[in-house]
């Protein structure tokens, strides 16, 4: 169960841009053409760590919804919840490995990579921790996007530490 006080930590980190390898509140509140790619990319990667062990429930649906609609007037929670219908379709068409293919062939540039991996990391550990599953969703995003286990390791932990939550599943 996703726990409000870490939602909220969550909103704020992304607001107040503290934490390396986190994409700005800004840019997720705008959905303009050069933004779409990532903002696409940064959602899709947050829903596929949060569907990571098979099932996808409303809090995690709600939290994640709530933390990027409260980052601007972008985007509206009915919305969200219509990208997130897409993404559970094309999941369970094509598959996870797929799913991560393309979001790495959608979402090229370095620093884009490392901002959704952060985020990624970020939306899983909205419940207090990250669980085996998860953690294997992150390392084959970070796969994906030529990032070393290090490196992506080294994210989780920095988001992890700003949270204020144990980054390792029990």
């Amino acid at each position: 169960m996703t726990s409000p006080d870490t939602v909220l930590r969550a909103r704020a980190l992304l607001r107040e841009k503290t934490v390396q390898n986190l994409p700005d509140a800004a840019v997720i509140s705008k959905r303009g053409d050069a933004d779409d790619r990532f903002f696409a990319g940064m959602l899709e990667a947050a829903f596929l760590v949060a569907a990571a062990d098979g099932e996808l429930s409303k809090e995690e649906v709600g939290s994640l919804i709530d933390v990027v609609t409260q980052m601007g007037e972008g985007v509206t929670p009915s919305e969200l919840a219509g990208m997130f219908y897409e993404c559970t379709t094309a999941l369970d068409r094509e598959g996870r490995p797929a799913r991560i293919a393309a979001l790495a062939s959608h979402v090229t540039e370095a620093a884009a990579r490392r901002e959704i991996l952060g985020f990624t990391a970020l939306v899983a550990l909205c419940d207090g921790d990250l669980a085996p599953s998860e953690l294997f969703v992150v390392h084959s995003i970070a796969k994906a996007f030529d990032l070393d286990t290090a490196t992506a390791n080294g994210i989780v932990r920095s988001i992890a530490t700003a949270m204020g939550v144990s980054e390792l599943g029990k």
